[in-house]
This record gives structure tokens, C-alpha cells and sequence, in this order.
């Protein structure tokens, strides 16, 4: 794989979630507002190797965290990370990186891929969720049960969506990918 296309596909997808992640709507019972970003991270880890969206993953955390205004709604800076959705930035590289290993193994065998891709797709958001929910419990100094009911309970169904339609998204676009460029797919 060149280098060129590393570093494209890793700016291609530092640039959707930066973008995903303006589409930010308040929660009122939740410090944490629902964004399109997990929609680019199942996209990074259906797509891409889990170099180019873990890679790009980090890479948009340190933009944000350099004062790139990257983050939900517009928000930058070290602050974000220290603060209560700081875990969710933290679980999208682990999400991205168990997701897209868990894939390969998915592409790689002939029956059921769609199926194993959204059980794949899902177990990494639930890692996110778990390091969110976890950073959540130590920044707020509450109980395992009070985050869960701020921090996932809310968002599952919209999520279950995202997973929903996003991962045969991104699933036809790797197989599109692979038929035009199959040494780099």
C-alpha cells in the first residue's frame, strides 16, 4: 500500500468525522449530544485497515486537541478530551482498531460477511460506548448504572440506525473500492 494512499485515506476520513461531528444535537438530560461521528467511524473501520482508521481516528483527536475546532458542535481543545464525552474520543481509536481487525477476518470468509459485519460493527461501538461510559463514571463521580442511563441508554437507538444503514453502506463502497483498485482494497 502507498504512502500516498495512506495518507489520503487517512485525511479523507479525519475529514468526514470532523464534519459528522458538527451535525450535533443537545441532549437535555445528557452532557453528551448525539453526532453523526459514530457513523463515520463505522465507515473508517468497513472501509479501511485497522492502520488507516485507527491512524485517522488518532489524528482527529490531536487536531481537536490542538485547538482545531473538530470536535462536536464545534468544540476544540484539551478541555474536551479531560471533560465528560473525553471517553468517547478515546474509544472511537480502540473502536476503530478492534473493528477493522475483527472485518479483515469477515472479508475473508465467503459466508455471511453482511451479517458478521454489522455483529463486527456492533461490538466495536460498544466498546466506545464502554470507554465513554467508564471516562464518564470518573469525570462526573457517578455510579456504573447512573452512566449508563446518561451516556448509552439514550443513544443506543439512533445507533442501532446508524449500524442499520451505514455498515452496508460502507460494505458496498469496499467492495466497489476492491473491484477498481484491488491491490490497494
Amino acid at each position: 500500500m502507498s504512502k500516498t494512499y495512506r495518507i489520503t485515506a487517512v485525511a479523507m476520513m479525519v475529514a468526514i468525522m470532523a464534519i459528522f461531528a458538527q451535525i450535533a444535537i443537545p441532549i437535555p438530560i445528557s452532557p453528551v449530544p448525539l453526532t453523526l461521528q459514530t457513523a463515520g467511524l463505522i465507515i473508517a473501520m468497513v472501509i479501511f485497515n485497522w492502520r488507516e482508521s485507527s491512524l485517522a481516528m488518532l489524528v482527529y483527536i490531536l487536531l481537536g486537541s490542538v485547538g482545531v475546532p473538530v470536535f462536536s458542535a464545534g468544540k476544540a481543545g484539551l478541555a474536551v478530551l479531560a471533560g465528560p464525552t473525553g471517553g468517547y474520543l478515546y474509544g472511537f481509536i480502540a473502536a476503530a482498531l478492534i473493528g477493522s481487525s475483527l472485518l479483515a477476518h469477515v472479508r475473508a470468509n465467503t459466508k455471511h460477511r453482511l451479517f458478521k459485519a454489522y455483529i463486527c460493527v456492533a461490538f466495536a461501538l460498544a466498546v466506545m460506548f464502554c470507554c465513554g461510559m467508564l471516562h464518564f463514571c470518573l469525570i462526573m463521580h457517578v455510579g456504573l448504572k447512573e452512566a449508563f442511563m446518561l451516556t448509552i441508554l439514550p443513544y443506543l437507538p439512533l445507533d442501532i440506525l446508524k449500524i442499520a444503514a451505514f455498515t452496508p453502506l460502507a460494505w458496498k463502497v469496499k467492495q466497489s473500492l476492491h473491484k477498481q483498485y484491488p491491490k490497494i482494497f
